[in-house]
């Protein structure tokens, strides 16, 4: 095990951590604003509107995330030239509101219903009553949910190295390809990986406790 090479080497994994990290803050918040119109359209929309965004969950749960972004990748790529760091944090973005959306709309369910009818009788409308009374508690219900889907995320964005995002793990790749040494720069990326989740996983229950939300197990495999 060379060490002196993976101590060398770490200016180049910490920059294609901080592309994680931008990959993964800005997927997520995408999918959140996607979330959380596909969760009150399943709930309060039509009945169309309610069978679309069913089939969006199903559909984003149900397909393999590689295959969409190579389905994103090259769909864009037939109409018009698109970063591969753009792609990848639209098809990070489009995958994980399926499951935000799931998220959020429990969150809006265990609102009860006293809540709305006390809005209507303030002269409040439905979509004042969703957005103002409605939508921040079930953002807080969800917060432990919405960790869980954060962390899977910073995992997932791995799979973005396939179109060439340079991002940790490509990283590892590029020099594991100069220096022959792959365990070497793969261990590095692990370490960071682990770094990563475990410090959001300390802020998150940081946030947790200050908000007094029960303590759930976070992160997924």
């Amino acid at each position: 095990m060379d060490f002196g090479l993976m101590y060398r080497t770490i200016p180049f994994f910490l920059g294609g951590a901080g592309v994680t990290v931008s990959i993964t803050v800005l997927s997520t918040l995408l999918g959140t604003a996607l979330g959380i119109l596909v969760a009150v359209g399943r709930v309060r929309g039509g009945r169309i509107t309610s069978k679309v965004a069913f089939s969006y969950v199903t559909v984003t749960r149900g397909v393999p995330l590689l295959v969409q972004i190579f389905i994103v990748y090259y769909g864009l790529n037939t109409l018009v030239n698109v970063s591969p760091l753009f792609v990848g944090i639209l098809a990070l973005g489009i995958c994980t509101a399926g499951y935000l959306a799931e998220a959020i709309r429990a969150g809006i369910m265990s609102v009860s219903r006293g809540q709305f009818e006390a809005s209507s009788s303030l002269g409040l409308s439905e979509g004042q009553t969703m957005r103002v009374v409605v939508l921040p508690q079930a953002l807080r219900n969800a917060i432990p949910a919405m960790g869980n889907e954060f962390i899977t995320m910073l995992k997932a964005s791995s799979l973005v190295s396939v179109i060439s995002v340079v991002e940790l793990t490509r990283v590892a790749y590029q020099l594991k390809q100069g220096t022959a040494r792959p365990i070497e720069m793969y261990i590095n990326a692990a370490i960071l990986y682990l770094l990563m989740t475990t410090l959001f996983v300390k802020g998150l229950s940081e946030v947790e406790k200050r908000l007094g939300i029960p303590r759930q197990t976070i992160g997924k495999t």
